[in-house]
């Protein structure tokens, strides 16, 4: 086989492994690669998909735009509509229950999920709201979302979420 004839045919390869991605890229259009640097969740690469309108399950790490609350507005922890990814840790039926210093939210089938301590102040030593979370049944149309530091600003500080705010769904990829 001639150089020429090898050369065109590497060519011929590359061109059609570039149209591959590109045509799959095409098709996961409601995908994208989020990076995490935040502490709310471990830092690293996520897979994200806009899941408007479709629910979510305990366990998953859900987002939505982040709204400031009336007692944080002068605080400026986020931009208005910065998505926050957060675990979804309490559904609609669910039983949030205080036990000592302790938030649990109860599944029906009794499961138990720690949702953590409320803390008294944030990291500048400013109060923290104690009244975000109130015991009995997650609303319906309603989550509690949680990270793992107990100083994230989840439902802890914000309250349940909107369901009907849950933008997107992300995966990790990579993380440390």
């Amino acid at each position: 086989m001639s150089l020429r004839i090898r050369i065109f045919t590497i060519k011929l390869a590359l061109a059609l492994c570039v149209a591959g991605l590109v045509g799959a890229l095409v098709n996961l259009q409601p995908y994208s690669l989020v990076w995490n640097r935040t502490a709310s969740l471990p830092t690293g690469l996520y897979l994200a998909q806009e899941i408007k309108g479709t629910s979510v399950n305990r366990g998953d790490l859900a987002c939505f735009p982040y709204v400031s609350p009336t007692w944080a507005k002068p605080r400026r922890y986020f931009v208005e509509g910065l998505r926050l990814c957060k675990v979804v840790t309490g559904l609609p039926g669910d039983f949030l229950r205080h036990e000592g210093e302790q938030w649990i939210v109860e599944s029906p089938q009794k499961a138990r999920h720690n949702v953590g301590a409320l803390l008294p102040f944030d990291a500048q030593g400013r109060s923290l709201p104690a009244h975000a979370l109130t015991e009995g049944s997650v609303p319906e149309g309603q989550l509690i979302l949680i990270a793992p530091p107990q100083n994230s600003l989840d439902s802890r500080y914000l309250g349940p979420i909107s369901q009907a705010n849950i933008t997107t769904k992300i995966r990790p990829i990579w993380v440390n």
